[in-house]
C-alpha cells in the first residue's frame, strides 16, 4: 500500500512540475565532474515520465547512470562501471529501461561493454571481444533481450572496420558481420516485428546505408549518395515509423558545408529533406518520432549550439535554440545528445556542455509551434475511426467525424507496408464521413485473406487501424 502512494504522489508531482515547466525550456545541470557527458550519452523515460541518463565521466569514475528524483528536483548517481585507470571506458553509451524499469547499457570498454541492473544490483559483461569497438547503439525486444549495433576495428586501423550487431536470443550471445566499412558510427532500432535496422556510412563511398535484418539475412540499401568528394554522412539516428519504414535523421559534412538530413523510407524509395543548414548543422543528432510519425530531432549546430527540430504535417521544419554549449574547436569533443519524447509531448534531451565546465546538462520542453499542432490534434480529436463489420468478409464502413475542415488521406496498407488503395485523398468539410471498403486493391482486384491496415492521416494527426479480411 505505502508504496501504491508513493507512485500515485510522484506521479502527481511530475503532473505539477509539467504545468510548472509548460513554458519554453526548462534546462539544468545533471553533474558537475569534470568531462561529464563527454564521448556520448543517452536519455530513457520510465512509465512515469522521468528521465533517466547514461554518460561518462572522462578520466573520473568510467560509466555513469543517473536518474531524477522528483520529490527533490535533483539527480542522484550510481557508477556502474569504474575505468579504474582506463580514461574512455563507458564512453558511447546507449541505455533502455525493460519493461521492469530496470536499465541497460552498452558502452565502449576496449571491445563490446554491457550493463543491466536488477534486482541484486548492477552486472557487466563483455558480449564481445574479438575486435575494439567505438559506437554502440541497443535497443530491448519485447522479451527485454537486449540487440546492439556497433563497430568493430582492429588496432585503430580505419580499414579494418566493420559493422556489427551482437544480441541475445535467451541461450546466448550471438554477433554477426552486417557490413564492411571505412569507419562509421551506427544507430540500430527495432520494428514492430523485433527485426533490427542499422544506419550507418561507407566512408569509401561517402554514402549513408540503412541495413535490415530478416530471417536471419542483411538486405542493405543506399540511402543518400554525395556529390562531392569532401563530404561525409555521420552522426546517424535512426527510428521505424509505425507503418514499418525506417526513417533516419544525420548530418553530412564537408570542408564547405554541412547540413542536418532526414531521410524516410516511402514505397517508391528514400525520401531526403534538407532540415538545417545554418553553420555545421547536425553534429550529435538524436531522432525520435512520436506517435504520429512526426521527427523530432535534437542535434548541435556551428559546434556551439543546442537545437532542436521537429516538423510538423505540411513538411515545415520547426527550429529551436536551445542553449549555448561550447566553440568551434571543442565540438567534435562533445559526444551525442539523447532524446526521448514523453506521453504529453514534452522533450527531454541530454547533452554535454563544454562552454559551462565541461559538465553534464539536461533540458525539458516544448518546442516552438507545438502548441497550436496540439491545439489542432484536439480539434481534430473524433476523427478517431470506427470500423464495421470487423473482421470483414464482403466490406467494411469506416466512419468518421471532422470537426474542422482539413486536408485528409485515408489509404489501406498490408503487412509488408505497402499501400493497397487510396480511399479518400484531399480536402474534407468538417462533420461526419463514411467511406466503403469493397476489399479491392487498387487495381480493382480482390486482396486476399489477412491483416491490412486503416490509415487515416491529416496535417496533424494519424490514426491505424487493423482490419481483419477472412
Amino acid at each position: 500500500m505505502e508504496r501504491k502512494k508513493l507512485g500515485l504522489f510522484v506521479l502527481f508531482v511530475s503532473i505539477v512540475a509539467s504545468s510548472i515547466w509548460a513554458s519554453d525550456w526548462w534546462i539544468t545541470t545533471v553533474d558537475t565532474t569534470h568531462n561529464s557527458g563527454i564521448y556520448g550519452t543517452s536519455i530513457a523515460l520510465d512509465s512515469l515520465g522521468i528521465p533517466h541518463l547514461a554518460y561518462c565521466r572522462y578520466n573520473a569514475g568510467g560509466l555513469v547512470y543517473a536518474s531524477f528524483n522528483s520529490l527533490d528536483s535533483t539527480w542522484s548517481y550510481e557508477v556502474v562501471f569504474d575505468s579504474a585507470g582506463g580514461k574512455i571506458a563507458g564512453t558511447a553509451p546507449s541505455l533502455a529501461l525493460d519493461s521492469k524499469g530496470y536499465p541497460h547499457i552498452s558502452f565502449w570498454w576496449g571491445d563490446l561493454g554491457y550493463a543491466w541492473k536488477d534486482s541484486t544490483g548492477w552486472h557487466t559483461i563483455h558480449p564481445y571481444t574479438e575486435r575494439w569497438i567505438e559506437y554502440t547503439s541497443l535497443k530491448l525486444d519485447k522479451n527485454d533481450y537486449p540487440h546492439i549495433g556497433h563497430t568493430g576495428v582492429i588496432h585503430w586501423t580505419p580499414d579494418t572496420s566493420v559493422v556489427l550487431y551482437t544480441y541475445w536470443d535467451g541461450k546466448g550471445w550471438h554477433t554477426e558481420t552486417v557490413d564492411t566499412v571505412v569507419y562509421s558510427d551506427v544507430s540500430l532500432a527495432l520494428d514492430s516485428d523485433d527485426c533490427p535496422y542499422i544506419a550507418y556510412a561507407n566512408r569509401g563511398s561517402r554514402g549513408i546505408r540503412c541495413a535490415k535484418r530478416k530471417n536471419g539475412v542483411w538486405h542493405i540499401e543506399i540511402v543518400d549518395t554525395l556529390d562531392t568528394t569532401d563530404c561525409y554522412c555521420d552522426w546517424f539516428s535512426i527510428a521505424i515509423n509505425n507503418l514499418c519504414y525506417p526513417c533516419i535523421a544525420y548530418s553530412c559534412y564537408g570542408e564547405e558545408r554541412q547540413d542536418l538530413r532526414y531521410a524516410v523510407r516511402v514505397d517508391t524509395g528514400w525520401r531526403i529533406e534538407i532540415v538545417d543548414t545554418m553553420g555545421c548543422a547536425g553534429s550529435e543528432t538524436c531522432l525520435w518520432l512520436d506517435v504520429e510519425n512526426i521527427p523530432h530531432i535534437s542535434y548541435v549546430s556551428d559546434w556551439s549550439w543546442l537545437k532542436y527540430a521537429w516538423r510538423d504535417g505540411d513538411d515545415r521544419w520547426y527550429i529551436d535554440e536551445i542553449d549555448s554549449v561550447g566553440t568551434a574547436e571543442w565540438g567534435r569533443y562533445w559526444g551525442y545528445t539523447g532524446l526521448a519524447l514523453d506521453k504529453d509531448e514534452y522533450a527531454h534531451i541530454s547533452y554535454y556542455n563544454h562552454i559551462e565546465g565541461c559538465i553534464m546538462k539536461y533540458a525539458r520542453g516544448y518546442p516552438t509551434g507545438i502548441e497550436e499542432r496540439l491545439k489542432f490534434k484536439s480539434q481534430n480529436s473524433k476523427a478517431k475511426l470506427k470500423l464495421s463489420p470487423n473482421p470483414v468478409r464482403k466490406n467494411v464502413e469506416i466512419r468518421y467525424n471532422l470537426e474542422k475542415e482539413s486536408l485528409i488521406d485515408m489509404s489501406i496498407y498490408n503487412v509488408l507496408g505497402q499501400r493497397v488503395i487510396t480511399l479518400a485523398d484531399g480536402k474534407q468539410s468538417s462533420g461526419a464521413h463514411t467511406v466503403c471498403w469493397a476489399l479491392n486493391d487498387s487495381d480493382g482486384k480482390k486482396v486476399k485473406n489477412g491483416i491490412y491496415f486503416c490509415c487515416f492521416r491529416n496535417s496533424a494527426y494519424l490514426v491505424v487501424k487493423v482490419i481483419v479480411v477472412k
